[in-house]
């Protein structure tokens, strides 16, 4: 037996083993057992958005299409930033922040695995629609700062 995994490990995940740990049986439960049980499909199609964002294409430039911002981008283009430069600004994406209305702590190595986990989809998405591009995709685990964060941008010429 071949285990081929398609994402990167998730690590201990204490909300899952917590719930996990309530029920008499717990070795005859997985995370599609937590998943039948305590989440929505709706919950799944918008964690979707993250996972496999929508693009927005604007002159040779590609941008998460939720963190758009158009007088931003005019404002750049006019100062002479470059389009490379323009996208690593506005697709930088702090995980702390998307997450802001959690309840209860969450451990920093939850976010920085999340923060793997989205360079790998953000990866397949773009060389899946953009296969003529080449692009960076950056991660920083700065958990003393302002914790993970994320970006990408194409490859300058």
């Amino acid at each position: 037996m071949n285990k081929l995994h398609s994402t990167p490990d998730l690590g201990r995940l204490e909300k899952y083993e917590s719930w996990r740990e309530q029920w008499e049986n717990p070795s005859g439960l997985n995370l599609f057992s937590y998943l039948r049980s305590e989440c929505h499909p709706e919950d799944t199609l918008v964690v979707s958005k993250l996972l496999l964002p929508d693009m927005l294409c604007v002159d040779d430039g590609v941008f998460l299409e939720l963190s758009f911002n158009e007088s931003t981008y005019l404002s750049l283009r006019k100062k002479g930033e470059c389009t490379s430069s323009i996208e690593k600004s506005m697709n930088h994406t702090l995980l702390y922040d998307m997450y802001d209305g959690c309840p209860g702590n969450v451990s920093d190595e939850v976010f920085v695995r999340l923060s793997a986990l989205l360079k790998y989809s953000w990866g397949l998405i773009l060389r899946d629609r953009f296969p003529e591009k080449k692009f960076a995709i950056s991660v920083k685990n700065n958990i003393d700062d302002y914790g993970p964060s994320i970006t990408f941008c194409q490859f300058s010429a």
